[in-house]
């Protein structure tokens, strides 16, 4: 094998990681202060107060969301999924209609939903509007005057001739014929597979709703915080089954309709409209495992996949996934069962809708002795990210959707205690560094990024950004809160707003309160200030570290910016975490990384001094921050001295940090290409993936630029190769049979 098809395999691998129901909770939980009382002991009224106001509802500017004159309590919705027929003006509809239980907040006149007139048609003379007591409808109903569509908005209006009475129910019926998308994979679409045995082509019907697609199915209130139950009655002809979030609690003929059946499920829990979820295909399904788990788990998909055993390595995960999280955030998963299905054609990837999770077949679909190692880490990683969203999205749900990363970053956070669970070998502890934080650095260093919170694109809800710099920002506060601090208070937070959606103020306030209890509270300011500082302003900054004696060192802050700037722009400032860790740090302060000072908004620059002399010191150790590092002449020559002769002084993480960072900041014009290939010189010795990942994600930069040059890129191959050699020589190069992970 040639060195240069060496270099450029390892260089691509180094990227892969870039690369029940008659128990329905209320719709509104109190924080039960019996079950969680430490989290109220003592808090200053001070702290609370300040921190109070922060905590409402703050609507991106630049959507318009629905008048809170009315809200959803449950829907009845019965739909008929027509995949082929006879008639062409049929083939590839949905005729349905649904009963809405509303509440009247405000007198008013107008009921306000959303349905896309592009998919759906509302037929006129079926919308009633019925008073209702104790859930049940009553001979009383308000005239409909007119409907309207507010077609910019999605908005459908039902005027009424009188007004609804405030606190009172009523039932809204509404018939429509919904439209089975061809061209778009939103709302209810068409997917197609091939059956290898018979070469034929089976069509299926899903749904993918997220973020405002469920008004393509059926009218509905299509914002996050407008959460209700939902009951779905699916028609299918006798050939074809059906899925959807619940459990199936009976099937029966449909009257004057031979060969079609109506099943019935369960209603849900309290969720938002964008969770609802059905398959309407002729798949099979897969529901052994050995993990012993109270809940019904099934993995579904094409019969042929099935059959040959594609759906074993799936139950296995998924069960043992969702048991880790019963334990890990106090919550029982409160579905009766959990369906995974893999969807043929599925641009979205993975979607987390509650009770039925849906992936791309890839995604999904594990092959023994014939799927990759690298594939199978993205099968794991990827449900135990759709398990998580089971808490943080779909029990807890974000208010607004410019508060996405509430539910992407903690999904994307949480996903790797998942996938340690499941799948320790491939040292998630460790590889959060080179997936989440790595891409999110490189995203959010652009002249171009945004806020994560108050986006100004809806487009980019769902970007590095939301995710993996959400991500960050958790492991951030992880770090300087210390895990069990931050775990604690993630799960009294699903315990405050289960069933229930909340903002990220909510989350801080119930941080705060928590960091306060255990005697982590940060000096330099609240956590919601704090934390403000990292969500309301774009990018991240940059932390320069200038050595004055052996005792003492200055710092300071600025923006990160991944290329030099062609005009000045307004400076921005953050609440900084700092840690250091020099050849004098004591073990256990390093099981805490608790800060060591901080730097403001209000002073971005100080003075450290330090308790004992140094030979060496490392800002940021683990990479611990969301931010880069840029060391002064006389400390990089320290830390590179240490680094060539004992680089396990250093951890993993502190290493791969450093590597990265040289080369990113050499890139950006903050230093020289020279210090980043001084930091590699060492890397013989080095046999952590993560460190020549960072490592290799430099090298390669200049691999490409050289290759055009003959004698450059020789000798510059020769480096390499020389390094690589040594390293592998370490870590062997086959991978046997029975070894796991990349």
């Amino acid at each position: 094998m040639s060195q240069i098809f060496i270099i450029s395999s390892i260089i691509l691998c180094s990227t892969s990681w870039i690369c029940l129901a008659e128990c329905i909770p209320p719709l509104e939980k109190e924080w039960d202060t019996q079950l969680y009382p430490d989290v109220f002991s003592d808090f200053p009224k001070r702290i609370l107060e300040e921190t109070k106001y922060r905590v409402k509802s703050r609507p991106d500017s630049i959507h318009k969301y629905l008048p809170s004159t009315t809200k959803p309590i449950s829907y009845d919705l019965r739909l008929r999924i027509i995949l082929d027929s006879d008639l062409d003006e049929e083939e590839l509809t949905a005729p349905g209609s649904v009963r809405t239980r509303i509440k009247c907040m405000q007198a008013t006149d107008q009921i306000v939903m959303h349905a896309d007139v592009d998919f759906v048609t509302i037929i006129p003379d079926t919308v009633k509007i019925d008073e209702a007591i104790f859930g049940k409808p009553t001979n009383r109903s308000i005239p409909v005057k007119n409907q309207t569509f507010e077609i910019d908005n999605d908005f459908y209006i039902i005027h009424l001739a009188t007004p609804c009475r405030v606190n009172y129910e009523y039932f809204v019926n509404i018939g429509f014929v919904s439209q089975i998308a061809t061209e778009e994979f939103t709302g209810l679409y068409l997917s197609k597979y091939t059956d290898p045995a018979t070469n034929i082509t089976r069509r299926l019907a899903t749904t993918h709703f997220e973020d405002e697609h469920s008004r393509k199915m059926f009218p509905n209130y299509d914002d996050p915080d407008r959460k209700a139950t939902f009951k779905l009655t699916i028609g299918r002809p006798e050939n074809l089954n059906s899925l959807s979030n619940m459990n199936l609690i009976k099937t029966e003929p449909i009257n004057n309709l031979p060969g079609w059946y109506w099943d019935h499920y369960a209603p849900t829990p309290p969720m938002s409209s964008y969770l609802v979820a059905l398959v309407v295909s002729d798949f099979t399904c897969e529901s052994n495992h050995s993990i012993d788990y109270e809940k019904y788990v099934e993995v579904c998909g094409p019969p042929h996949m099935i059959e040959q055993g594609g759906g074993l390595h799936s139950t296995e995960v998924v069960a043992t996934v969702l048991k880790f999280y019963d334990d890990f955030m106090k919550q029982i998963y409160p579905l009766p069962k959990m369906t995974s299905v893999a969807i043929p054609d599925f641009e979205a990837g993975a979607m987390e809708n509650w009770g039925l999770n849906t992936y791309r077949t890839r995604l999904l679909i594990y092959w023994p002795n014939r799927t990759s190692e690298s594939d199978r880490l993205r099968i794991d990683l990827s449900k135990s990210h759709e398990l998580a969203h089971q808490n943080f999205g779909n029990l807890v749900t974000h208010k607004f959707w410019n508060q996405i990363y509430l539910n992407e970053g903690l999904a994307t956070y949480i996903s790797f205690f998942g996938l340690k669970s499941v799948s320790p070998e491939y040292e998630p502890e460790k590889q959060w560094m080179p997936s989440y934080r790595r891409r999110a650095l490189l995203t959010d260093g652009k002249i171009d990024t945004h806020p994560i919170v108050n986006v100004s694109n809806p487009a980019s809800y769902f970007d590095d950004v939301t995710y993996n710099k959400g991500a960050s920002l958790m492991k951030m506060m992880e770090n300087f809160l210390t895990q069990k601090v931050f775990h604690e208070a993630l799960q009294h937070y699903l315990a405050a707003y289960a069933y229930n959606t909340a903002t990220q103020w909510n989350l801080f306030e119930v941080i705060e309160r928590h960091a306060f209890t255990h005697g982590v509270y940060p000096t330099v300011a609240s956590i919601t200030e704090i934390m403000e500082s990292w969500t309301l302003q774009p990018g991240y900054p940059v932390i320069r570290v200038d050595f004055i004696s052996n005792q003492m060192i200055a710092l300071s802050q600025e923006r990160f910016f991944d290329q030099p700037l062609e005009a000045k722009i307004i400076p921005l400032f953050w609440y900084i975490p700092i840690t250091t860790l020099t050849d004098k740090t004591k073990v256990s302060y390093l099981e805490k990384r608790l800060p060591t000072t901080w730097l403001s908004k209000m002073e971005p620059t100080t003075v450290m001094f330090i308790e004992e002399e140094f030979d060496w010191i490392i800002i940021n150790s683990d990479a611990s921050v969301f931010a880069r590092v840029l060391y002064d002449d006389a400390l990089i020559k320290r830390i590179q001295k240490y680094l060539n002769v004992s680089p396990q002084i250093f951890s993993a993480l502190s290493r791969a940090q450093i590597i990265e960072d040289s080369f990113e900041l050499a890139w950006a014009g903050y230093s020289r290409i020279e210090t980043a290939l001084d930091f590699t010189k060492y890397s013989g010795n080095e046999n952590e993936p993560i460190v020549w990942s960072a490592a290799l994600n430099g090298l390669g930069k200049i691999y490409n630029m050289l290759v055009d040059d003959e004698a450059a890129f020789s000798t510059f191959k020769e480096y390499v190769s020389k390094k690589i050699s040594a390293s592998l020589s370490i870590t062997g190069v086959e991978q046997l049979i029975d070894e796991r992970g990349v």
